[in-house]
């Protein structure tokens, strides 16, 4: 009797295994190679929210949606704590765009955070892949679809930096000179002198116009 039961038992336990050996192997070859999958990178860019995630799992901190958004929060606070302490604090950045699982919809969210921040300066990329990365197996996305983002932040990126520039048109400011005629300035702004300066000296420049240096 008992061996029967034993042997209904491990049976049952057989089929079970079997069901679901079957059941995982079925949702491996269903998947649909044309659905690109997305990933919420809560506001950050692709590759700094990746980049943040691996270095939290190797101290096993998992950040739940609410937890990715103050983290986001914590960042746009620190930067607003700098301009309280410096007003005229130049802050640029550097984005990687199309990292894999980017859609429009995030890659629009990215843009907006950069006007909410104020960058004065975006360094741009597209995404390459590296193979042996985790992001290699991941689904990419196009070469057209990354060339027009890069465009994109590209002109958001003179928009800010042309504003950034503008708001100092008629002020007065002290001038680091690094050749005859040029110079920057504390906060990293390049200037050009009305007339030649000794090299490795401060003067103090009034600016009347925004070119292109």
């Amino acid at each position: 009797m008992i061996n029967n039961i034993l042997e209904v038992f491990i049976g049952c336990v057989l089929v079970l295994f079997l069901y679901q050996f079957l059941k995982a192997l079925y949702s491996v070859f269903d998947q649909d190679d044309t659905e690109e999958p997305t990933y919420d990178t809560h506001g950050f860019p692709g590759e700094v929210y990746w980049k943040i995630e691996s270095e939290l799992k190797k101290k096993n901190i998992f950040l739940s949606d609410d937890q990715w958004n103050i983290l986001l929060d914590e960042y746009k606070a620190k930067i607003a704590e700098l301009r309280a302490a410096r007003e005229d604090v130049n802050i640029t950045t550097d984005l990687i765009v199309g990292f894999p699982g980017e859609t429009d919809a995030i890659f629009n969210s990215m843009l907006d955070e950069c006007v909410n921040i104020g960058f004065s300066k975006i360094h741009t990329f597209p995404y390459s892949m590296r193979h042996g990365t985790k992001a290699s197996t991941m689904k990419q996305v196009k070469d057209s679809d990354k060339k027009d983002r890069v465009d994109k932040m590209l002109r958001m990126s003179d928009m800010l930096e042309s504003k950034y520039y503008q708001s100092y048109i008629g002020k007065t400011l002290e001038v680091l000179v690094e050749t005859g005629n040029f110079g920057l300035t504390s906060n990293y702004i390049k200037v050009k002198l009305d007339k030649e300066c000794e090299v490795n000296t401060f003067v103090n420049v009034k600016i009347t116009d925004v070119n292109d240096l």
